[in-house]
């Protein structure tokens, strides 16, 4: 992978071998691009809270209305609870930055 994130036709060829013809950036990035730093892996419940957070930013940013999205009515989020939500996802974006960090202090695999 270079210095702006895309990946080398060996390793795009191999990503589309394994996640299919349209990988999800968390696939991609997450999963995949991390094999290329360690075998260490991101645990399961830190990989979905990413996809989720990814797939509601993307519905955002192309113009849906947060009680529009599937995902959001898929997990009974309504007005009501939609703060208690949102603060959990923060604190699992804080454990996400926590393993990263704690994965770089261990076998500094990514320049500062």
């Amino acid at each position: 992978m270079d210095d702006n994130g895309n990946f080398s036709e060996h390793h795009k060829k191999e990503i589309t071998k394994i996640y299919g013809n349209r990988p999800s950036f968390v696939e991609r990035y997450f999963i995949y691009g991390l094999t290329l730093k360690t075998e260490k892996k991101m645990p399961e419940e830190l990989i979905n809270y990413i996809e989720f957070i990814y797939q509601i930013r993307n519905k955002l940013a192309h113009d849906k209305q947060i009680y529009d999205i599937d995902l959001i009515t898929e997990k009974g989020i309504n007005e009501n609870n939609i703060r208690d939500y949102w603060f959990d996802l923060h604190n699992k974006t804080i454990d996400v930055h926590n393993w990263f960090y704690d994965l770089n202090d261990e076998l500094k695999i990514f320049s500062d």
